[in-house]
């Protein structure tokens, strides 16, 4: 997917992936290859928070890099409540995962 560009073709495609993942792959290799492609995703994408995707694309990596590794998650999620202020959806989602712990 180096020929995507923008967060919502991103995101169309990680949804897409996650469909396949889940209904191919067991249970303890979901996590990983999910986490691989979202950080493929970041990785090629500029960083844009005021793109409503991009924060989206975002937090789902945090969340799949906090099953991988515990200590990883909330570094990112910190990350995001950061540069995501002006989204509301996003400070939800992290105020959310912070309340389940």
């Amino acid at each position: 997917p180096k020929n995507i560009k923008s967060c919502s073709d991103w995101l169309d495609f990680l949804n897409h992936m996650e469909n396949i993942v889940w209904s191919l792959a067991q249970e303890s290799t979901t996590n990983n290859i999910l986490l691989n492609l979202y950080e493929g995703a970041i990785d090629s994408l500029e960083a844009n928070w005021s793109d409503k995707m991009y924060p989206v694309i975002f937090i789902r990596r945090a969340v799949l890099a906090a099953y991988e590794n515990a200590d990883s998650g909330p570094v990112l999620l910190g990350f995001c409540s950061i540069n995501g202020r002006r989204n509301a959806h996003l400070i939800a989602a992290v105020a959310y995962y912070y309340s389940k712990q």
